[in-house]
């Protein structure tokens, strides 16, 4: 079969997979998403503290600041009540940072420290409505190295979201994004090249929960194009990629805060070319299954963690297909009121430009610690730990990260944070791991 058809082939079984997992989900009439709510709300990052967050400002009270400063002179305040532009909420961060990196190119040998200055802008404006929801945000990343001058770096995100609640325990969601980034030195797919490779990402997500009586349900399709640019020489034309996910989540409830539930996933990873440079067909489906359960009984404790099976078949048959047990989840505890210990644990199936592989298979865990040592100073411990398995070849990747975190909140609008992080990663690949320190300090303001 030709290239072409190979790809109608596979994204055909992806829609009819997609239409199969609809007519299910709207036969059982199922309920929404679970969510974190009573733990999260009671722990020492995620309790509000009213005289230190930031209020924001309504958008049609900074129009008129605008047009005051414009006009140069004292304008009509703009009425708040009944008009649509009073019912979005502005709020604003700038972070300015220093960051000290032990080894800037993340290599094994010859290591090169130097000094990052970080400039951080953000700007989200959301409806304060009673129901629906639609939110703006836009921001930034902008990096500039006193040295090592080819490091630098111009990060930029943007995106749409929003929320229709259909009638009670039924909301539909909608969501777009797009951000240009600079690839991570020491990765497994940085190839060293004199610059840090750039790419543009382009996503789509919708989302459908309803939660009525005992039975819930949640269905999300993710639609997502990763765009890489050439760097120097290199060709980077065989990593874009269309990748499509369709995730559906059925459950019951055991009693007020705990359930269980079953979730099933199919994706389809679609390349913009049939083959890469080095003659192997591109792209790959996959699917995973999941049983678990949802734990938020009290303020004190959420578990949510799913155990299966996940395989991703390469559309090369030259390569095997990566399989193995599947798992996902994360916890929280709160064992007093200034204290919070929260961890995840994740595994799945990555896309790589490797030559003669077929994927990375990556569990990620994560574990942390925050102490509310003051009201307004919160200090954390974190640490986490990446292996990565190659498949077709022997290529295993471990990367291990600890750091110590502050944040000192001075007023409503300000606050210092800063850290000092250790980062190894060992390989079964030559000169391929390194060791890495950071120390940064940071300044933010929000509005």
């Amino acid at each position: 079969m030709t290239s072409v058809g190979s790809r109608i082939e596979a994204a055909s079984r992806f829609v009819l997979l997609g239409v199969a997992w609809g007519i299910v989900s709207l036969s059982l009439l199922a309920p929404s998403a679970v969510q974190a709510q009573n733990a999260q709300a009671e722990s020492v990052d995620g309790r509000g503290r009213p005289e230190y967050d930031p209020l924001g400002i309504y958008l049609n009270d900074g129009l008129t600041m605008l047009g005051r400063l414009q006009v140069g002179r004292r304008a009509a305040p703009v009425p708040r009540s009944g008009e649509t532009l009073g019912s979005f909420i502005v709020n604003t961060t700038m972070e300015l940072e220093a960051v000290q990196d032990s080894n800037v190119y993340r290599k094994s040998t010859n290591e090169s420290s130097d000094t990052l200055m970080r400039f951080n802008p953000g700007l989200r404006m959301g409806s304060d409505w009673a129901n629906h929801a639609l939110n703006f945000s836009l921001g930034g990343s902008f990096g500039r190295y006193l040295d090592l001058s080819s490091e630098d770096y111009n990060d930029f995100n943007a995106g749409v979201d929003g929320k229709l609640d259909i009638d009670e325990g039924e909301a539909a969601s909608l969501g777009l994004s797009w951000n240009r980034i600079h690839e991570a030195r020491g990765s497994i797919d940085d190839q060293s090249s004199a610059k840090p490779t750039i790419s543009q990402n382009f996503n789509f997500n919708a989302g459908y929960n309803r939660d009525v009586g005992e039975i819930f349900s949640r269905t999300t399709l993710t639609t997502s194009y990763a765009d890489y640019f050439d760097n120097g020489t290199t060709n980077h034309d065989d990593r874009d990629v269309w990748t499509y996910t369709l995730r559906q989540r059925f459950g019951h409830d055991i009693d007020e805060g705990s359930q269980i539930f079953i979730e099933g996933a199919a994706n389809l990873r679609d390349y913009v070319l049939s083959y890469d440079d080095n003659g192997k067909k591109l792209g790959s489906h996959g699917y995973e299954g999941l049983v678990g359960v949802v734990w938020d009984v009290s303020g004190v404790t959420f578990v949510e963690f799913g155990a299966g099976y996940l395989f991703q078949n390469p559309n090369d048959k030259n390569y095997k297909s990566q399989k193995g047990p599947a798992f996902r989840g994360r916890f929280l505890w709160n064992p007093t009121g200034v204290l919070t210990l929260s961890g995840s644990v994740a595994r799945e199936v990555r896309e790589t430009s490797q030559a003669n592989s077929s994927g990375v298979l990556a569990s990620v865990y994560g574990l942390k610690l925050d102490w509310e040592a003051r009201y307004n100073l919160i200090l954390s411990l974190d640490g986490g730990l990446t292996t990565e398995e190659v498949g077709g070849t022997n290529r295993s990747d471990d990367t291990s990260r600890m750091a110590f975190r502050w944040r000192w909140l001075i007023g409503q609008n300000w606050s210092l944070r800063g850290a000092a992080e250790y980062e190894e990663k060992t390989s079964s690949s030559a000169n391929s791991g390194f060791k890495d320190m950071r120390f940064s300090i940071a300044i933010v303001e929000r509005l």
